[in-house]
């Protein structure tokens, strides 16, 4: 009886299961978020199955009609871009734009055709910017290598409506730019990016929240970081400075990028360990985002 028992515990069939997965249509996938410092563009293309095995491509025929407050702006200009993949091959794509810079407080809406996809739709409001006041910049500790700093700034949220926030800290020299690390406890901050732990701080390059503790009052806000790449960069005679960057962004955007993120993180996780994540989209009969942004911005050299 052991022995059986054993054998059968051991052993395993195989058991073959078809399965009536039906066909993919494909649908248009735009990407488009609006911001005021520059004129409207987007970029096009289309969605394929979970087991196709064409690869994604931009589609460069589509008529794309923008609208601001319910006027015709005009019709959307498709240029080709050439640009280096990932490969180090270089390779083009298509990007549609209007020279038009979109406006705080106006509603702009895309009515996109194409003769082998259905017409799409989407509409997105650009929010107002809100100015930045740096209060103190302080050293909290230095060596040889690296020196941290406490950058403490705050801004007056509106309370007519609700405000969703991106934050972001650059570190700018003479010939480049990047987004540069930060830590921050701010409750508001925390409970957005959705930190479970008490007093875990967030830490990444950008940092989204909204104004449900702090609605229609100033806010105030302290990030930490270090600056370790300017040493090397001073050594060459370089100047730097960094910028506290502060972006007002539309509800559509913010819900995407927190779908995508939460997303992303999934894809990270062993097979059935998590749940499966639908990104967020806005795009009516398609896939995508049509957000806007809206950024103020304060420049500052780190003290001595």
């Amino acid at each position: 009886m052991f022995l059986l028992s054993f054998i059968l515990l051991f052993s395993s069939c195989e058991m073959v299961v078809d399965l009536d997965i039906p066909e993919h249509e494909p649908v248009l996938v735009v990407n488009s978020v609006l911001s005021t410092d520059q004129p409207i563009q987007t970029s096009i293309s289309h969605s394929i199955g979970a087991f196709d095995l064409n690869s994604i491509s931009s589609v460069n025929n589509a008529s794309i009609e923008v609208f601001e407050d319910g006027e015709l702006l005009g019709l959307m200009d498709v240029t080709s871009v050439s640009y280096f993949n990932y490969m180090g091959v270089l390779d083009s794509t298509y990007e549609y734009h209007l020279n038009h810079n979109p406006i705080a407080g106006k509603t702009y809406t895309y009515e996109i055709a194409h003769d082998d996809y259905e017409n799409v739709r989407a509409e997105t409001f650009v929010p107002n910017a809100f100015d930045l006041n740096v209060q103190e910049i302080s050293l909290l500790s230095s060596d040889d290598y690296e020196s941290q700093y406490r950058i403490h700034f705050s801004f007056d949220d509106d309370a007519l409506n609700k405000n969703y926030y991106r934050l972001r800290l650059k570190f700018i020299s003479t010939n480049y730019q990047y987004n540069h690390d930060f830590e921050t406890s701010d409750a508001s901050i925390i409970s957005s990016e959705g930190v479970e732990n008490d007093g875990v701080a967030y830490w990444g390059y950008e940092a989204l929240f909204d104004d449900d503790l702090f609605n229609g009052t100033q806010k105030e806000i302290s990030i930490d970081f270090w600056d370790w790449k300017s040493f090397y960069v001073e050594e060459e005679g370089y100047e730097v400075n960094y910028l506290l960057e502060l972006t007002s962004i539309s509800k559509a955007y913010y819900t995407y990028t927190r779908s995508l993120r939460a997303h992303q993180d999934n894809q990270d996780q062993f097979l059935f360990a998590g749940e499966p994540v639908q990104v967020y989209t806005n795009i009516e009969n398609g896939l995508g985002i049509l957000g806007a942004s809206n950024t103020k911005s304060v420049e500052f050299i780190l003290p001595e």
